[in-house]
Formats: structure tokens, sequence, C-alpha cells
């Protein structure tokens, strides 16, 4: 028989998969309540930290940036704020961390300097590869800021310079906040 966390992990891919089908915003809407839920039944209370921290930086971002996003697609915006970028903000920082913690923690550099050149190395590499895939392969194009030129060779992240400079510091400032965050709470 199958342990209740087990169950839920089946049936949340099982409805994300169906959503994703159906309704993108559904999907959008129900991910990020799914992933904290997991986490709660899970007992890993590091990743619900990390979680809800990158949540944070994304909701934060996303309201100093709301009126930059404007989608070929209809995604659904709650209080002014579009879910399609607060979402993939949030699960993108949040990978951020579980590539840290998993791989690079384990390299066991000596000091958060090294760390974060680390960090931003990995960072500005996957930013690069998913902004690329999801303009060209998935077709998700910011219409509010086509206008302006896309990064060379990838032709990505058509923005302005000072959004398109924040996308590269989003990841260094999440893996900061939580490094040192982390740092105080293991003194404790």
């Amino acid at each position: 028989m199958l342990k209740l966390n087990q169950f839920f992990i089946i049936l949340s891919v099982f409805l994300l998969i169906l959503l994703s089908f159906f309704n993108i915003n559904l999907f959008l809407i129900m991910l990020i309540p799914l992933i904290s839920f997991y986490f709660i039944i899970q007992n890993k209370l590091n990743y619900l930290i990390s979680f809800g921290l990158a949540f944070l930086v994304a909701l934060i971002w996303n309201i100093l940036a709301s009126s930059q996003y404007g989608y070929n697609q209809n995604f659904y915006s709650f209080l002014g704020i579009n879910l399609y970028p607060l979402t993939a903000w949030t699960i993108g920082l949040f990978s951020l961390f579980l590539i840290w913690d998993v791989w690079i923690k384990k390299i066991n550099l000596k000091n958060y300097l090294y760390n974060l050149l680390m960090i931003i190395l990995v960072y500005s590499t996957l930013l690069i590869f998913f902004e690329t895939l999801f303009y060209h392969v998935f077709n998700v194009q910011n219409l509010q800021t086509a206008v302006y030129s896309g990064l060379p060779i990838c032709n990505c992240l058509h923005a302005p310079p000072w959004m398109q400079l924040s996308y590269f510091i989003l990841g260094p400032i999440y893996f900061t906040l939580y490094y040192f965050l982390n740092l105080k709470y293991k003194k404790k």
C-alpha cells in the first residue's frame, strides 16, 4: 500500500501534467502550493525555507518589474503580477538552491566568495539556456519588452539593459540571502 506522501506525489504529478495540457494557468496556480505542501509532508524544513525565500525574491522582483511583463500567451495575473514570471522565477531560484545543495556544496568550497563564483557560473549558463529554450522552442515571448535587442548569439532576453542586468543578479542575490540566513540559522 502506498504511503500518504507517495500517493500525494503521484497524484500531484498526474494533476500537474493533466492541467498543463488543458490550461497552463491552472498549472501555474497549482505548482507553488503543491511543492510547498510536499515539503511540509516530507518534513523538509530547509527546502521549504529556501523555496519560500525563492518565492519572496521572485515576488519582490515581479512587483518591481510588473509593468515589464506582457506575454504573447494569455497568462493570468493576480494583483497586477503575472503568474508566469512569478512561478518561473520561484522555480528557477529554488533550482539554483538545489544545484548548490546537491552538487556544489559537495565540492566543499571553503568560503562564500568561491561558492558565489560557482553559483554565478552555473546560474548564468542555466539562465541563458532556459531563456533561449522558452523563447525559441516554446514561443514564450514578452511582448512588453520585444522592442529591445536580445543577447547576442542566443537572441533571448529581449528587455531593457537594466532588466537584463537584473536577471543576471537575481540568482546571486537569492543565493547570498540563503547563504547568510542559513549560517545565522545554523549558529542558533
